[in-house]
């Protein structure tokens, strides 16, 4: 039911982003920005003078015990999307060359590998459809290196095949669960010993990608989920128009998120995709700067 509510009313942002392009469109990207700096507060605030509290669903507190992931890095990874589209864009706008300089910041601090990837999946999009990758090759050459070694540094500290068993019991679990055991109710599948194969027994309640974790919750009924993504993902992808460009590569960046993390469970992440995909699906929308 939680879930029900949470997609159903992310559904409801896409709805009215959609429709009223022309009067929220303008904001949204000043939303993301706030919303960074509002949640980077909090995450500065609690890591210097707070105490250790253990939040999943939190964009500025611990995701788990090892303290070696926090959110604040992936809702980052969108902030600092915008920021380097204005600050290539508008360079004699500061503003934008200390959000960058803060999103640098909080990716280093999340540990998050997730966020890493997504950034550079925005920056990839942004660089497609400006033709960047041919004006600025050593740039792009020594963010590749920066954001390479991070991954890797960040990644020597976690496990990765190991700590994503998941992936595989979601598919084992779709097969023993054709129709699905409800979203949300990942834990079920993980749980149950018919879905350890080859000895692949960590349990997790979530999946941390969105399509199997749609598609674990809803059995074959959500294949309507997966042609529904094929087919907007296509759309935007080869899509030309300027004025919403920073807007789907921020929907990129953080669909990139939504597949390898679980913060498409957060709220406020969840529904700020739904809005930035009914702005990029609607279109011809003027942003103010």
């Amino acid at each position: 039911f939680e879930q029900l509510l949470l997609f159903t009313s992310g559904g409801l942002f896409w709805i009215v982003y959609y429709n009223l392009r022309a009067e929220l469109g303008r904001w949204l990207d000043k939303i993301v920005i706030a919303l960074g700096i509002v949640f980077g507060g909090l995450f500065i605030t609690n890591y210097f003078w707070g105490e250790t509290q253990i939040r999943p669903w939190s964009l500025f507190l611990p995701y788990t015990g090892y303290l070696n992931h926090n959110n604040i890095g992936d809702l980052w990874s969108v902030v600092l999307t915008i920021s380097v589209f204005y600050t290539i864009q508008k360079p004699r706008i500061y503003r934008y060359w200390i959000l960058a300089i803060l999103g640098v910041y909080f990716l280093i601090m999340s540990q998050s590998r997730t966020a890493l990837v997504s950034l550079a999946v925005g920056l990839y999009y942004l660089a497609k459809n400006f033709g960047w990758t041919a004006r600025y090759k050593k740039v792009f050459l020594a963010f590749g290196i920066l954001v390479g070694t991070l991954f890797l540094y960040f990644g020597s500290q976690k496990s990765v095949l190991q700590s994503r068993q998941y992936y595989v019991q979601a598919l084992v679990g779709l097969v023993n669960n054709p129709f699905g055991v409800g979203v949300g109710n990942f834990g079920l599948i993980s749980t149950d010993p018919a879905n350890w194969i080859f000895g692949l027994s960590h349990t997790s309640i979530v999946v941390h990608n969105i399509v199997l974790e749609i598609m674990a919750g809803m059995g074959i009924f959500g294949v309507v989920f997966v042609i529904w993504l094929i087919k907007v993902l296509l759309k935007l992808w080869n899509k030309e128009e300027k004025q919403t460009l920073v807007y789907r590569a921020s929907f990129f960046a953080l669909l990139t998120n939504f597949l390898f993390h679980s913060t498409y469970f957060v709220p406020s992440m969840l529904w700020l995709w739904m809005m930035l995909l009914g702005i990029s699906q609607a279109g011809s929308t003027k942003v103010r700067v």
